[in-house]
Parts: structure tokens; sequence; C-alpha cells
């Protein structure tokens, strides 16, 4: 590597030579707390220790996780990773292996804070460069003793319960950094004080779903680098399969997690309960691509078929590539013998579209008010791009409601209109589109109070779609507001079984909650919509039913404490609003979650 002279001094875009360019990278920092003071009272003892610390994470922890050791300053590390799950898992590891090689008295324990971020910075031999790297030393200094904390663009890259257990720490105010920042605090999946529960439990016996449950991972290239085409392929795969008779199919935002685990098949198995996982790589040629596929029975992990296919990449967006649909025939023959329902993928034409849209997706789910003119933005150009394709209308149709049920819409009558008319047009293109027909059921819901027509949009969602989590979560909301616990719990377990590592779990967790409590069982609708707001700490639909649970939960303190957290997400929340927007307002407990409010000091 050539060697950086006084004139890249000065790193901005216009004075770069040309052999220094940005690249994608995790830049974890770790910072020994209280180094000053340690180092007062036992000097020789802390070197030796950190010493030893140093050069069992560069011999052991890095190499197996292909980390680069950028330095040392003798009391803290600057580590860089090309993978953020590999990062991660370093981070996570780095305190045991402190308290491994460098045992310490019990007077003079060491812990370390450690900050995770994701970003575009200046990558040298010596060193990394970039405004990411201030700000996961910012992070660092927002640990506790022991802690990781991670942006969200990191926590964007994780599953809660397969990399780490996430907890929202919700918008942050760092030293030196402008505005706010989204952080995370991250724990192994083994910590003591992690939630109670897996963030993907098994549904009840009764509600375990029939059919074979298959898991396609998103495809590797083999080249390195973008990952598009392989979540496009996946799509693709996903689309067909599903109208095969007979198979239920993970969705590709949960499979997504596991693709860099060590034993895929065995994590699909043990996580997303998969039956037949399919896996597979890709090698870009021009327009085309050679994709070797391989279908493993999960259960014993052998290879039940094997092929090698080269596939045109435009069709492959385009929903009609005859290579795959040759692979999806086979899958489906293979595992239950039947034929495949050809079907149209939901895929967007160009690597740069479906860009859009992943990103697009992401930042909607993080429910930050900071963040949500830029998903509208992203959403917006999809559809300039594509006219004539229903998902970026849908998209922009979820944004407006979502702005609606958290509260941020300032005239609620013009959200709930442009969300109908984004809906409409959506459904216009493709009269079966599942999104659009689950967003209007949940319009019918939270802005008619039209519980009928909600029900029978729901349906219409799970029919075109069976994969549909939003549909099978509009039916839950149904069931939830006519106090049908029964069927609340069976549609929101369906939800979790088709997608149990979803981004979108803290609506899945609120969705249990509310089914429990339309049982009756308060206690552990709170169990739930605490797993929800650990997740997110922003959803006021979860701080709403919170305050709600806790206080039929007969928590009186603890429900106007979550009162106060709600008036802080939503400050004009008042009792007249739920008497007001409440989808189940003309049912008998209606009246009780009244009181709730009330009793725990939400304002009338």
């Amino acid at each position: 590597m050539q060697t950086v002279d006084a004139e890249a001094a000065v790193l901005t875009p216009d004075t770069l030579p040309p052999w220094l360019t940005r690249q994608r990278r995790t830049i974890v920092v770790v910072d020994l707390v209280e180094s000053v003071r340690l180092m007062q009272r036992d000097e020789n003892g802390v070197i030796s220790r950190w010493l030893a610390f140093v050069a069992d994470v560069r011999d052991t922890l890095l190499p197996q996780w292909q980390g680069r050791l950028v330095k040392s300053l003798g009391d803290g590390l600057l580590l860089e990773f090309e993978r953020v799950d590999a990062a991660v898992r370093v981070a996570l590891a780095l305190q045991p292996a402190l308290d491994a090689v460098a045992p310490a008295p019990p007077a003079a324990p060491l812990y370390l804070r450690t900050g995770v971020h994701l970003a575009d910075v200046v990558v040298t031999e010596l060193d990394v460069l970039g405004s990411g790297v201030n700000l996961a030393a910012r992070l660092a200094a927002l640990a506790g003793p022991g802690e990781v904390v991670a942006s969200a663009d990191v926590r964007d890259a994780l599953t809660d319960g397969l990399d780490a257990f996430v907890t929202d720490l919700g918008d942050c105010f760092l030293k030196h950094v402008d505005g706010s920042v989204r952080a995370y605090r991250l724990a192994p999946l083994a910590a003591p004080s992690a939630a109670p529960s897996a963030p993907a439990p098994a549904p009840p016996a009764d509600r375990e779903p029939l059919g074979v449950t298959v898991a396609v991972v998103p495809f590797a290239t083999i080249e390195g680098g973008g990952w598009a085409f392989g979540d496009a392929l996946a799509d693709a795969i996903n689309a067909r399969l599903s109208r095969s008779p007979g198979l239920r199919v993970i969705s590709r935002l949960s499979t997504a997690a596991v693709r860099h685990a060590d034993d895929v098949v065995h994590v699909c198995r043990a996580q997303l309960r998969a039956a037949f996982v399919l896996t597979g790589h890709y090698q870009m040629s021009d327009r085309r691509a050679w994709v070797s596929a391989q279908l493993c029975d999960a259960r014993d992990g052998t290879v039940q078929w094997a092929e090698r296919s080269r596939v045109d990449v435009a069709a492959v967006f385009g929903g009609d590539d005859a290579a795959v649909d040759k692979m999806v025939s086979e899958v489906a023959r293979v595992i239950a013998g039947i034929e495949l329902r050809r079907a149209q993928a939901l895929a967007l034409p160009t690597l740069e579209s479906f860009s859009l849209y992943v990103g697009g997706v992401a930042l909607l789910n993080r429910l930050r008010l900071a963040d949500f003119e830029r998903v509208h933005q992203l959403f917006n150009a999809l559809h300039e791009r594509q006219p004539r394709h229903a998902a970026p209308l849908a998209m922009l149709a979820k944004w407006h409601l979502m702005r609606l049920l958290q509260g941020w819409a300032d005239d609620p009558k013009l959200e709930v209109h442009a969300a109908r008319a984004h809906t409409q047009r959506a459904l216009d293109l493709q009269p079966d589109h599942a999104l659009a027909l689950a967003i209007e059921a949940l319009l019918a819901s939270h802005a008619d109070g039209d519980l009928t027509a909600a029900q029978s949009l729901g349906m219409q969602a799970v029919a075109a779609d069976p994969q549909e989590t939003l549909g099978w979560m509009a039916l839950a909301g149904v069931a939830s507001y006519r106090a049908d616990g029964n069927a609340a719990l069976a549609h929101a377990w369906r939800a979790v079984a088709l997608s149990p590592a979803d981004p979108r779990r803290f609506m899945l967790d609120l969705m249990l909650g509310a089914g429990e409590l339309a049982k009756g069982h308060a206690t552990a609708a709170v169990q739930h919509v605490q797993a929800s707001l650990r997740l997110n700490s922003t959803h006021a639909s979860a701080h709403r039913l919170h305050v709600i649970a806790l206080a039929l939960a007969g928590c009186g303190g603890e429900a106007r404490n979550a009162a106060e957290a709600l008036l802080r997400v939503d400050p004009s929340y008042r009792v007249g609003t739920f008497e007001a927007r409440y989808p189940g307002r003309a049912y008998p407990h209606a009246r009780e979650f009244v009181q709730a409010l009330r009793d725990a000091g939400i304002p009338p």
C-alpha cells in the first residue's frame, strides 16, 4: 500500500489521493474503564494483564473472525471488520476474553466499554479514518462497564436472539455529535440478564403450522461484495415455493439473519424450525449468473438435491426466469411431490431499485421520526423509477399508516386519505397485492372502526399470499379488538411461525400481547409487550398496551411509570384519543381499557 503523503492529510472527497477510497467497515472501539486510576494503583499488574489480553485478541479472536487490530493505545483498541456479525461476535467476546486471560483480584477487576458502528471509512495500512470511527468511540463512552453499545446501522444487520440480545436505548445525545443517535445495547445470548424468553418461541402445540417448513437462505456471491442479487433470487424462489400446497416458507428477512452462521442448516433447524434448507451461491457473468443450489434435510443434514444452472439477472428481477422456475419445481417435487403453481415474484427490475426497497424497509422498521422523511424519499424515488409496480405504492401507504399510529400525523384524516390513495393505486396495478390488502385491512380497523371490512380485507390478503405476515397481523388485531383471544393468538402465532426472526418482531410481540389481553391474561400480555418494547422503545402502540396491561394486572405503580413513558413518546395522547380511535371501542372490554388508562394517569 502506498504511503499517505501530506496532500492526503485533509480527507475530503475532493482531495483524497486516487489510491485512498472509502470502504464499508464495521468499527469496534474498546476502552478500559478507569484506566488512569487502575494504573496508579497497580501499574505493572494492569500493564501485564492488558498485554496478555491484547495478544489473545490479536492471535485468537481476530483471526477466527477475519478482523484487524488497527491500533492498541495502552488502554483501548481500535478494530475493523468487513462483516457486521463478525464484529459483534468479537465485541461480545472481549470482556469474557479479558476475564479469562487476565484474571484480576476481586478488588481490582478490569472492565471494558465497547462501541460498534458500521460506516464508510478510509482504510490505510496503519489506520482507519473518518467520522464513523469517532461515532464508534462515542458509543463506547455510552456503554456501562462490561457493556457493548451499537448504532442503528449495526442493529439493522442483526437479529435479536440469533446474533445477540438487543435492547433499544432510544435516541441518545453524544458528546460532539450533532443531533441524537439511536443506540442499542447488545448482550451475549447466554447473558443471565438477557430477556427471559427466546425471541422466536415455539408456538403452542395446537398452533404448530401444518405442512413442511422450508428456509431459503439468501444466496452468497463467490466474488464477495454486494448481496442484493442473492436476496432477490431468494425472494423469487420464496414467492414461487409459497404457492405450493403443503409447503410453508420462512420469510427471507428471517433467513438473511443466519446467512453467516457457522452451520447454516443447523441454525435454520434450531432457530427457524425449518425441516428443509435451500442454500447456494452465484457468480456473475455479464448479464447472467451461474447459480449453484442444494437442498438439505435439516433433520439429519443430508443433501437431497443439488443443481447448477445459469439464470438471466433481469429475468429474475422480472419474476419470469425459466431456470429459477425449473429449480423451484425440482425442490417442490423433492419435498412434497407436487407441481409448483406459477406466481409472479415481488421483485424490482434492477439491483439499484431493489437496494432502495430494502433500505427503505430497514429504516421504516426503526420507527424513528428523524428517519421518516428519508424513508418517504426512498419509496417516492422507487415509485418514480417503477410506476407500474405495486410494491413501492404499498410501502408508501404503510408509511402514512405508521405516521398515523405513532401519533406523528398533523392531520390524521389527511394521513388516512394519503394512505388509501396509495393502496388503491397499488391495487389498480395488482388487484391481489397482499401487502396493499393488508394495509387496507389496518386502515379499515384504525381509521373506520369497521372490523367486518377489516376481517374481509385481511382474509383477502392472506389468500393472495399466505406468507404475508402483515395480513396475519391485521387478522390478529381484528380478533383482539373483538375480544376473541383464541383467534387473535392463532393468527399472531401464525405470523411468528412465518417470520420468527423478522426485523418487525417487536410488532409480532405486540400482537401476542394483545391476544393474551383479549383472553384476560394480563400478566402474560405484560411479558409480551415488554419484549416488544425491549426491541423498539419508540413504538407508541406498544406503550399504550403496556399501560393497559399493567393496570389490569394490578401493577398500579408500574402502570403509572408506563404512562409517563407513553407520554414521552406521544405527548399529545389522551384518554379521549383512545376512546375515539380504538378499533374495539364498541365492545365491552373497551370500558375496562379506558379506566385502566385513567387509573394510570393518562390525561382525560
